[in-house]
């Protein structure tokens, strides 16, 4: 998993499946036998990270008292993403498919906070979770600082919002 890891953060989630079980010093079959697709060997990599930002939403939408919740963990999920190359391709990769765990637990966090806003009346009601990840990682994909990326995701926020 390490290698995985290290070689996912450097070349992005298509990495040589090769170059992983080289740096690991095992054979390409036994990456295989652990990891029979390149979206399992994804998912395992990311699912510790995805665990981290779901218990961030847990935690923000247990505070109800933060009207804002749902914009803070928008921003927090944007700027975990660019601090790994591969992440916010991954996500882009995987999308919602349902075979992808780490991509159905995103959605669950999303669509909590999400609900939550349009119960407090702060978010328009057209807009679903699908659409907030859109917006997260074309965001993220298309800057490459972070404080470019969470001016424009805030701006973006903007315009999702009841006036």
């Amino acid at each position: 998993m390490d290698a995985a890891t290290d070689v996912i953060a450097e070349d992005g989630p298509n990495a040589s499946l090769d170059k992983i079980a080289s740096t690991a010093g095992v054979g390409a079959g036994t990456l295989y036998r652990h990891f029979p697709t390149r979206n399992d060997l994804l998912a395992a990599v990311f699912t510790g990270r995805i665990e981290a930002l779901c218990d961030e939403a847990a935690a923000l939408r247990e505070n109800s008292e933060l009207p804002d919740a749902l914009q803070r963990w928008l921003v927090a999920m944007l700027d975990h993403a660019m601090t790994d190359n591969g992440l916010l391709e991954a996500l882009a990769l995987t999308g919602s498919k349902p075979e992808i765990d780490c991509s159905a637990m995103i959605l669950d966090a999303a669509s909590a906070l999400l609900d939550q806003a349009r119960h407090a009346g702060t978010i328009r009601s057209d807009i679903t979770p699908d659409d907030l990840l859109r917006l997260v990682i074309g965001i993220g994909l298309a800057n490459d600082t972070p404080s470019q990326a969470r001016h424009l995701l805030n701006v973006t926020f903007d315009g999702l919002r009841f006036n």
